[in-house]
């Protein structure tokens, strides 16, 4: 795993200074997207309680993702804004081009952003076109949530129960339900997130409901091989 120790804290003063800022999910909906989008914001609002942070997004969020809080947070490219270059700075999570924004064919036209950009992914750096942004990428993390939960959220003590819940379902989402959970490291984040009370009974009231039977095998194979107690 890479030091983005100088990244992170350019991101941090970037943040003290703002007084808005707009984050995007990329347009291909998932719960490391949807999660990742609101735990960055919730970054910014408690760093600079005063700062505006808006999350704009070409999807709406939908019935398998919407039981994470926060849904109404979201506004569409559909109700017509492009442009954004009023704003201190954008970020881009779990993507980092800016053609990953948007819908694919449906003809829209291009997003102007601020000159300051963010980037923050777990995706090949192989992806990335902007030179100028600060790139947090990491590939050797299993989703953008539990790569700002490491780098942002534990450092900077804002560790929450809610935050935790975030950062798991977008593990949980990026994980195909956790069958690729392979090296030491990702069990490590995993019971991390669960040790700091993250809400997997809501995942499994909400989200696994939709699983197929192979699925839910999986699921429950991966609980009987962890010594994790999910009851405490």
């Amino acid at each position: 795993m890479k030091d983005f120790t100088s990244e992170v804290n350019k991101v941090v003063g970037m943040i003290k200074e703002a007084k808005r800022i707009v984050v995007f999910p990329t347009a291909r909906i998932d719960l490391d997207c949807i999660s990742s989008a609101r735990i960055f914001k919730k970054i910014c609002k408690s760093i600079n309680p005063n700062v505006s942070v808006d999350i704009y997004s070409d999807f709406q969020v939908d019935e398998y993702h919407s039981f994470i809080k926060g849904e109404d947070e979201f506004n569409v490219f559909l109700k017509g804004k492009t442009d954004f270059s009023e704003y201190d700075f954008s970020v881009i999570v779990d993507g980092s081009l800016t053609s990953q924004l948007l819908k694919k064919n449906l003809g829209r036209v291009e997003i102007t952003l601020p000159t300051n950009q963010v980037v923050i992914d777990h995706h090949s750096e192989a992806n990335t076109a902007n030179p100028d942004s600060i790139m947090i990428i990491d590939s050797s993390y299993k989703s953008t949530s539990v790569l700002l939960w490491e780098l942002f959220i534990k450092p900077l003590n804002l560790i929450t129960p809610d935050i935790a819940t975030l950062a798991l379902a977008g593990y949980l989402g990026d994980t195909g339900y956790f069958r690729w959970v392979e090296k030491v490291e990702d069990f490590r984040h995993l019971d991390d997130l669960l040790k700091n009370k993250a809400d997997i009974k809501l995942l499994a009231d909400n989200y696994f409901k939709f699983l197929n039977f192979s699925d839910l095998k999986i699921c429950l194979k991966f609980t009987e091989l962890t010594t994790f107690d999910y009851a405490t």
